[in-house]
């Protein structure tokens, strides 16, 4: 099976411990500079040829303008992944620019946290137990995620099997 070049080898891991992991996916700035150049020139021929197109084809032309920008802020998203055994949820955060929105996984909603393998590389993936899938990141390019899957997977299960908090 042959591979991309922007294979990563594995996700950021930020936090280690016996009872916390937090892993980190990067954002791909690259990428995300990229699309915000190719989004600046395309508004700015869209600017230049104002005059001589009306109607649709500036409605075209400003989609093109929106795909590209929202491109780039899908590629300048940093991700993190963090599952305290002690706590009862499991965090994803996802930031870009000055914007942070969460997303919080309550432990006995988790069946299982997989690898999930494509043919241009791997992502973690989280199965509730309603069957339900969800992405745990945003990119699927890393060659290996089967320890770090393996450690959430542990951590979820401590978690499960701790008995709640008597406030």
């Amino acid at each position: 099976m042959r591979r991309f070049v922007f294979i990563r080898e594995s996700l950021q891991t930020i936090e280690l411990t016996e009872k916390r992991l937090v892993l980190r996916e990067r954002p791909h700035y690259f990428v995300a500079t990229l699309f915000v150049a190719m989004g600046v020139l395309a508004l700015g021929l869209a600017a230049h040829a104002r005059a001589k197109f009306e109607g649709p084809q500036n409605s075209v032309v400003f989609s093109v303008c929106a795909l590209f920008l929202s491109l780039a802020l899908y590629g300048s998203t940093e991700s993190t992944i963090s599952m305290d055994s002690r706590s009862d949820v499991l965090d994803v955060k996802r930031r870009f620019g000055p914007f942070v929105f969460a997303k919080r996984y309550p432990v006995r909603e988790i069946s299982r946290v997989f690898e999930w393998k494509t043919r241009k590389g791997n992502a973690l993936k989280l199965q509730l137990s309603t069957g339900k899938k969800r992405n745990l990141t945003l990119f699927a390019e890393y060659s290996h995620l089967s320890d770090q899957a393996r450690l959430l997977n542990r951590l979820v299960m401590e978690a499960q099997n701790t008995p709640p908090a008597r406030i």
